[in-house]
């Protein structure tokens, strides 16, 4: 008990230090060897150190911690006798029941296979042997540089190339007869040894760089007797031990060793073929039969067809029938299960492409896209079932796809009538979000030929695709529909429909903001209920509760981005500005409520400063207007600047912000300044100048300018300035006694009466307010 107490404490204090990876190990018993698999954290360097009876595989990467609990679970110990992982050490101890060697090489990005056979490898004696000198002749150099050992590949191919090109030894070493008269041009003498050096030389140098690789596995070549090779088709394991291994079945030339070579180039223009064909290294096109779902299941019931293989999917001791498994697996993925076919799938003991394609279509069926790395990825232009399947694992589709949209739809059409309505929609979606509308189209259509009952999914993609054609009243009616049918895709329907509001600046229901706070609680802590959020707040100001928005806005807002806060921010007082009443509007915006001002979008900032402005608080819309900036936006400011100016009695400080400015609009802010400064005579040229007529008579008025008055536009003051300064002298009779010059003075004072009314009834007297 004390030895387990101190083992428990050693852990911890281990565990203070660094954070150990722990790796899962896999196991298999296979035909003729066992297979280890094991997901490392990436490619990681690691060396293989063979002792007596057994070999270690060490890792440069401190912390691995291997779980060996469940390795012999589905394996015996004929092969292998026992795996130790020591504690700390980042190895694996592996001790054989038999004279076994390893082949150990990476799948995919970061799994580690080891294969355990005697025919699988080299045993480690025959390994040992291999490695020793050779005696050569003095003029025979080794096949190496200098002592360096050769690699694996080069050890395989040095011994069939001694004896694939012996039989030509003495053709190409032979020397010309004096008699040959074409003797010059013959060719000379070949020293073999120098040759079979350098290739090998080259050979292992490529395979090293990766430039070369075996056509078969290299199990495969070490089981061939030594001699000549002979051509011939591949098997059908040697094809399956080619997927598992992720190599493609390139045919190998007759008479040739089991190679294919590549240069760069051919490499480099292989790159870009597929990259302008929109394939990926997957190169070959994927088995039709690999993807053949409707040939998979029937018309049958369900229950018909999953029964007899669910009664037979074990046998004795529990033991799973990998054949039973497999169809049923490929039932349930006919019958648009994919949850289901992958936790069947993870029964099967099988790793190879076929597997993996499985388990992808399986993860289609469920979330509408394959996961990262999916050899389906690089099949768009094979043939019809495949290249659907390809466009079904993107998520979006790239809009440089190119792709037979024949294929696609034929492929579609081959489908069974239920998995045209599960993923007609998904693949319409992703086809018009793309850019691909009339395919969208024709994908919806043959949705409704088959089917008389359209479903919500359907209609969302409609709606969509109404959408992307411009039709907007008809896309908003398909998304009120859905979002009434309380279905799966209701949310999603509310979110565009939301979304697509804001855009355009419409108004939103009060109903329709409430429902989408009951989806945001719903979808809570995903993307999406994030999003639903966002959109729920903005819903809320548009539909014109300010107050349940901006109490909305304080509770979300310490789970926010600073760039969602600030984006939500700007929608909720966009609408305060534009829709709210003045009591709703200086409420919230005074408390900043909304936040700071520095924070809102500059135009925003504008909106509200003006409407401040307006309401008669220029402090606070003052700290709304920053310094001003080049360009238009500077302009703006500028002159929202120079009339909070005027507006508290500053008219140097508007003009000041206007130095610089050019503009009718600059011109009557400064006649402005000029009246409100008592400059009324230079007011009048910039009240002219901003075509304002009336002002510039006001401003002549004021500066008793009677010439210019005179000039006015307005009748009332041409009278006006004919009355205070008459163009001559009185009409009084040069000659006539008292009573004709009284009757012209009481003619001039009813002219003067009936001028001053016209003026008070033109510009009447302000009310002074009553206290």
């Amino acid at each position: 008990m004390i030895a387990r107490l101190l083992l428990a404490l050693l852990f911890c204090l281990l565990g203070q230090t660094g954070i150990a990876q722990t790796v899962q190990i896999r196991s298999g018993d296979h035909e003729g060897f066992t297979r280890l698999v094991m997901t490392l954290p990436a490619r990681i360097e690691w060396q293989t150190e063979t002792r007596e009876g057994g070999a270690s595989l060490v890792f440069a990467r401190p912390g691995l911690v291997f779980d060996t609990s469940r390795v012999f679970d589905r394996i015996t110990r004929a092969r292998l006798a026992d795996i130790v992982a020591p504690t700390g050490q980042s190895r694996l101890d592996l001790s054989f029941a038999c004279d076994c060697g390893l082949l150990t090489f990476w799948h995919d990005r970061s799994m580690l296979v080891v294969d355990i056979s005697a025919s699988a490898d080299l045993s480690i004696a025959e390994v040992a042997a291999i490695l020793q000198p050779r005696p050569q002749a003095p003029d025979m150099p080794g096949p190496g540089f200098g002592s360096e050992p050769l690699s694996r590949a080069a050890v395989l191919l040095s011994d069939r190339l001694d004896q694939t090109l012996q039989p030509d030894r003495d053709r190409f070493a032979a020397t010309p007869r004096r008699s040959d008269p074409f003797r010059a041009n013959a060719l000379p003498a070949f020293d073999l040894a120098d040759m079979r050096a350098a290739l090998v030389r080259e050979l292992d140098r490529a395979v090293t760089q990766g430039l070369l690789s075996s056509a078969r596995p290299l199990h495969a070549l070490a089981d061939t007797p030594h001699g000549p090779l002979h051509p011939g088709p591949m098997t059908a394991a040697q094809d399956d031990a080619t997927a598992s291994t992720g190599q493609s079945n390139t045919p190998v030339a007759r008479g040739r060793p089991n190679i294919r070579v590549q240069t760069g180039l051919d490499s480099d223009l292989k790159a870009r073929a597929a990259a302008l064909l929109g394939q990926s290294d997957h190169h070959a096109c994927l088995p039709v039969a690999w993807v053949n779902v409707p040939a998979w299941g029937s018309q049958a019931p369900f229950y018909q067809q999953a029964g007899p293989l669910n009664r037979r999917l074990f046998g004795e001791f529990d033991h799973v029938m990998q054949d039973t498994a497999f169809q049923l697996a490929r039932l349930y993925i006919y019958f648009g299960l994919g949850l289901e076919a992958r936790q069947v799938l993870s029964l099967i003991d099988r790793h190879d492409r076929e597997m993996s394609l499985l388990t992808d279509l399986a993860m289609i069926l469920d979330t509408g896209e394959a996961p990262d790395g999916s050899i389906l990825f690089g099949q768009v232009g094979c043939d019809a079932p495949v290249a659907l399947w390809s466009l079904l694992a993107h998520d979006p589709l790239p809009e440089d796809l190119t792709f037979d949209h024949k294929a696609v739809q034929r492929g579609f059409a081959a489908l069974p009538d239920h998995l045209r309505q599960q993923l007609g929609p998904v693949l319409a979606r992703k086809l018009n979000a793309a850019g691909h509308m009339q395919t969208a189209d024709g994908i919806l259509r043959m949705i409704d030929r088959s089917t008389d009952e359209s479903r919500p999914e359907t209609a969302l993609a409609e709606a969509e695709l109404a959408q992307s054609k411009g039709l907007t009243g008809t896309a908003e009616a398909g998304l009120e529909a859905v979002i009434d049918s309380n279905a799966s895709p209701s949310a999603e329907a509310l979110l565009q429909l939301i979304e697509q509001r804001l855009a355009e600046d419409k108004p939103i229901s009060f109903d329709h903001a409430q429902l989408a706070g009951a989806y945001a609680h719903e979808y809570r802590s995903t993307a999406f209920g994030q999003r639903m959020a966002r959109a729920y707040v903005s819903a809320l100001a548009a539909s014109g509760a300010f107050g349940q928005a901006f109490s909305e806005f304080d509770r979300m807002r310490p789970d926010l981005t600073a760039q969602d806060q600030s984006g939500l921010q700007n929608i909720l007082v966009g609408y305060l500005t534009a829709g709210a009443n003045d009591l709703d509007f200086l409420r919230y915006t005074l408390a900043n409520r909304g936040g700071a001002p520095q924070t809102l979008a500059p135009d925003l900032a504008l909106a509200v400063s003006q409407r401040l402005l307006e309401a008669g608080f220029t402090r606070a819309a003052e700290t709304y207007v920053s310094a001003p900036e080049p360009g238009p936006d500077g302009h703006a400011q500028r002159l929202l600047r120079a009339n909070i100016a005027l507006a508290q009695n500053r008219p140097r400080q508007a003009e000041v912000e206007l130095l610089n400015v050019e503009g009718a609009d600059v011109d009557a802010l400064r006649a402005r300044a000029r009246d409100l400064a008592g400059e009324h005579g230079t007011a009048i040229d910039y009240f002219m100048a901003s075509d304002q007529p009336d002002k510039a008579a006001d401003s002549a008025w004021l500066a008793g300018d009677w010439t210019r008055l005179r000039d006015a536009e307005d009748p009332v003051m041409q009278e006006m300035a004919d009355l205070l300064h008459p163009r001559d002298d009185p009409p009084y009779p040069p000659e006539g006694g008292v009573l004709a010059r009284n009757r012209t003075l009481l003619e001039q004072s009813a002219q003067t009466r009936k001028t001053l009314g016209r003026l008070l009834e033109a510009k009447p007297v302000p009310q002074m307010p009553e206290s």
